[in-house]
Formats: C-alpha cells, structure tokens, sequence
C-alpha cells in the first residue's frame, strides 16, 4: 500500500498508510489527512485507487491543488509526486516491488579487476615482504625425518629413537 508523508517547511509532520476505501484531505476533522491551516478548504481533496493506479481529485478547494508544483483537478499520481495542499506538501510514497534474487544478481555489479601499475606493485611488495609463517614444533621423530639426506619413513625414524632411548638407559 502507498504512503503519504505529510510534511511542514520541509518537516514530517505524520505518515499515513493509504486506506482501501480512498483518503480525503482538508481542515475539517472527519478528513483522513487533517490539515490545520485556513488556506486548506474543509473538504480539499481527495485519492482513490483506481484498478492498480492512484488519482487525487481536487474537490472544487479555494485554493487549489498542485502535483509537482501545477495546478490540478484531477490527476493520476506515481512514487515520489509532491501534493501542495495550502502550505502543506504530501509527498506520495508506492512501495518498492520486492526484487528477487536473479534481479538481485542483475542489480549488483560485478568486481572490477585491477590492473594498474599501482596495484602490480603494491602485490610485488607484498611478495617480498612475505616472511614463511611459523611452523608447529616438530616432534624429535618428525626432526630426525626431516633432516636426513634421503626420505626416511616416519615410523623408521622413531624405531631409530626408540632403540637410542633402550641404549641409553641400559648404559645408566
């Protein structure tokens, strides 16, 4: 449903949301939209929805009323129109259709690649920056693996501890 923002020398004074049965707008107070202002006749005007559009009637006020700062009788509204009723402006408010994803996707642009002398060169910094990450203490089996001149199965490596340990408590 629409809504109409009745605002004052650029402040909101209230928001309505549009009502099935149409909206009047004036003085008196039986209108949907009450305007306190002696420039606004009793019964000023009114909005009807008519099939899926909106059209405000001028209903015969003293001084007058204006879509988009022009002087109407009757005239078919659509999102963001400003309504001047004396010194008051109703601004006309359609909700937005809800998008789904695949316009979403449409909607949202895609990531540009840079390629700029800048951006080449703040990545080759960043290369010869780079410091190797610090790495998990390794297990005396995991050393022994590593630092042999051939590729030594783990398992061999802690057999070799393993009976180095034996020896060692044997001797004491």
């Amino acid at each position: 449903m629409p809504m109409l923002v009745l605002t004052f020398e650029g402040r909101v004074i209230r928001e309505y949301a549009f009502l099935e049965t149409g909206m009047t707008v004036g003085r008196s107070p039986d209108n949907a939209i009450v305007v306190d202002n002696l420039a606004v006749s009793g019964h000023h005007a009114k909005i009807e929805q008519v099939g899926t559009n909106y059209v405000l009637t001028d209903l015969q006020s003293t001084n007058g009323t204006f879509v988009n700062e022009k002087k109407v009788m009757s005239q078919h509204l659509e999102d963001g129109d400003s309504i001047t009723i004396g010194k008051h402006t109703i601004l006309f408010k359609l909700p937005r259709p809800a998008q789904d994803n695949e316009s979403l996707e449409e909607a949202r642009p895609s990531t540009m690649v840079l390629d700029t002398a800048k951006y080449k060169e703040l990545l080759a910094k960043q290369e010869t920056d780079a410091t190797p990450a610090p790495q998990a203490p390794q297990s005396v089996p995991e050393r022994l693996a590593s630092s042999a001149k051939t590729p030594v199965p783990r398992w061999i490596a802690l057999a070799v501890l393993g009976a180095l340990v034996v020896g060692i408590v044997t001797l004491v």
